[in-house]
């Protein structure tokens, strides 16, 4: 079954370079001491400016909150214990919002995949993220619902409007996934199975020494001839203290 024709609540726009990369960036690292879990750290070498939504491949802000039954929630505890977390925002008003909560998209990744199932790898959150509406919208009583959010859903539900203003939502729904890494990407109002398949794209830390190259986030391309800035982020995704890296950039030629 597939998402195609769902809709947002508002929408932005996008454009893309088509300008010629001008570089490739290699790493390399030294050993240090062994600890006993994951070491996640991120290092910025260049300030990128802000934007309207919470960039794809920026490292997720955590949260700590309570859901509508009262148990508390903590985004990078989940991350931390291997788990990719999947956000859907969403409004209790928003038809677009209550098509993909009924598609069940998000119910199928959680039983199938979710915490105490054999893969035991996702973990999934709604959150209503506009701060004037209640709870008991939730539960499908008031004049600003589609309906009851809560029967039947098996994932826990965060009233909480300051989880989508530190995401920097732009619209309703905005479906998140964040990686272990902290990583996080808008993956949109995708089937089981797409959101499934996603994860397996989630950087996995591979050896004791592992540093990665994070992807950049906006353009990475310059015109050639022109200048370009540079922005580089490395992420320490092993299972020792990365000590040390040298980040080498090669410029390069290239006839049309």
């Amino acid at each position: 079954m597939g998402m195609m024709g769902f809709q947002h609540c508002a929408r932005i726009n996008s454009f893309y370079s088509s300008c010629i990369p001008k570089f490739v960036v290699l790493i390399t690292q030294k050993p240090a001491l062994m600890k006993k879990k994951l070491l996640l750290s991120a290092f910025a070498f260049s300030a990128l400016g802000a934007m309207a939504q919470i960039a794809d491949y920026s490292i997720a802000p955590d949260f700590t909150a309570n859901d509508i039954d009262g148990n508390s929630q903590h985004l990078y505890d989940y991350l931390d214990q291997g788990y990719t977390v999947f956000i859907d925002v969403s409004a209790t008003w928003c038809a677009p919002c209550w098509s993909y909560h009924n598609s069940g998209a998000l119910e199928g990744l959680y039983e199938q995949y979710g915490p105490g199932t054999a893969e035991d790898k996702v973990m999934v959150f709604m959150v209503e993220g506009d701060g004037t509406t209640t709870t008991a919208e939730l539960h499908g009583s008031g004049s600003s619902t589609q309906g009851d959010w809560v029967t039947g859903t098996p994932y826990p539900i965060l009233d909480n409007a300051a989880i989508g203003d530190a995401f920097e939502i732009t619209y309703f729904p905005t479906i998140f996934k964040v990686c272990p890494n902290r990583v996080v990407t808008e993956i949109g109002q995708k089937t089981t199975a797409q959101l499934w398949a996603s994860v397996g794209s989630c950087v996995e830390a591979v050896s004791s020494n592992d540093g990665t190259v994070l992807p950049p986030i906006g353009s990475a391309a310059a015109c050639v001839g022109n200048d370009v800035e540079l922005p580089i982020r490395l992420q320490n995704v092993g299972t020792s203290a990365l000590t040390s890296a040298t980040i080498e950039a090669l410029g390069f030629n290239r006839s049309w």
